[in-house]
């Protein structure tokens, strides 16, 4: 259970970087209703949402190569999405009227890190 929630979170954040990284503009338009407006906006947006998701992506799928490095793996996804999760909730409420996208992000991030985090604290990690 542990390489399957590692995989899954690997294929999705390295699909997010490669979609960021060729489709910044659309991709920044679907999720939150906004285009980067200057190159350098964009140019940052590729690096961060491109090129750091599917560097999360690779470095989760190596943590499954060895039964040792599952837990690291593991502990990364949590702390990756729990972080996650608590900043775009901090968002939510200074900034208030959320679309639907981080809505959705929230859930699976929560989710996400809650899985992750019970693995933790079996004997399946």
């Amino acid at each position: 259970m542990a390489k399957l929630i590692l995989w899954l979170n690997a294929a999705v954040f390295a699909g997010f970087g490669v979609a960021c990284a060729l489709w910044p503009a659309g991709i920044a338009e679907l999720t939150t209703g906004a285009i980067p407006a200057s190159t350098s906006a964009m140019t940052d947006f590729r690096a961060v949402y491109g090129g750091m998701m599917i560097g999360i992506g690779l470095l989760l799928a190596l943590t499954t190569r060895n039964d040792k490095t599952v837990r690291i793996g593991l502990q990364a996804v949590f702390l990756i999405l729990i972080c996650m999760a608590v900043t775009r909730t901090m968002g939510l409420l200074i900034d208030g009227s959320p679309n639907q996208y981080m809505l959705l992000y929230l859930v699976a991030e929560a989710a996400m890190a809650a899985l992750a985090g019970w693995l933790l604290t079996t004997d399946k990690a």
